[in-house]
């Protein structure tokens, strides 16, 4: 898991079973860990990314179903809004959830900065 791209893919996967089964508060807690456990240059946006990711896949999850449409329809008639954008602001709560969380711990334990030999 050294590349980003498996980096990414494993934290999308543990943010969207840590919401399946516990609830949204799962994912700063992973991605908290997560960062603070590899601590790497980029893990804030990484992390932001996967918390949208993971909802994104347990958005289209329940979708199959058909009634997460009906809760956007409610939901963008009570805002006043398209359902489109009932996605959109899950998506972006699911980023800032992962983000701001991998944000303080990074302040936390902050990537090693490599210097080059004299």
């Amino acid at each position: 898991m050294r590349s980003a791209l498996g980096s990414f893919v494993a934290l999308t996967a543990l943010c969207a079973v840590g919401t399946y089964l516990t609830g949204w508060w799962a994912v700063p807690i992973i991605a908290a860990g997560w960062t603070l456990a590899l601590p790497r240059h980029g893990a804030v946006l990484t992390a932001s990314a996967a918390g949208a990711a993971s909802w994104a896949v347990l958005l289209a999850i329940a979708s199959g179903s058909g009634r997460i449409d009906d809760v956007a329809a409610i939901l963008a008639g009570i805002l006043g809004t398209q359902s489109l954008a009932i996605y959109a602001l899950t998506l972006l709560y699911g980023s800032l959830l992962a983000g701001s969380a991998a944000l303080v711990a990074r302040a936390i334990n902050p990537p090693l900065v490599r210097r080059r030999g004299v």
